[in-house]
């Protein structure tokens, strides 16, 4: 593989490998810096996961809506609601629901 098919990440690895033979003030700096984009790196990656948890809960949650919405007889000719109506509707759902908790208690 060459050098231009390696990522930015793996290149400057391998350039700070080379140097540490050679420490100087000049190559500490690197190191240092080399240290600061792995540390900013690990924290995008954790709110890439983070991120893509939130989607998975969202995507979901949207998706159950959309299941229960279409069971709905009267919401048959709408197929894919949009999501302030499906929001709207499953708010209007989880109101009943309580309502006929409360009568049961």
């Amino acid at each position: 593989m060459s050098e231009q098919q390696l990522s930015p990440l793996v290149s400057l690895q391998i350039a700070l490998l080379g140097m540490i033979a050679g420490t100087n003030s000049e190559n500490i700096g690197l190191i240092n810096l080399y240290q600061k984009l792995l540390d900013w790196s690990d924290k995008i990656k954790e709110q890439i996961e983070e991120y893509d948890a939130s989607f998975e809960l969202y995507d979901q949650a949207v998706r159950r809506g959309t299941r229960d919405w279409q069971a709905v007889p009267e919401n048959l000719s709408t197929v894919w609601p949009g999501t302030a109506e499906l929001v709207a509707w499953m708010a209007d759902e989880i109101d009943t629901l309580r309502e006929r908790v409360k009568e049961l208690e």
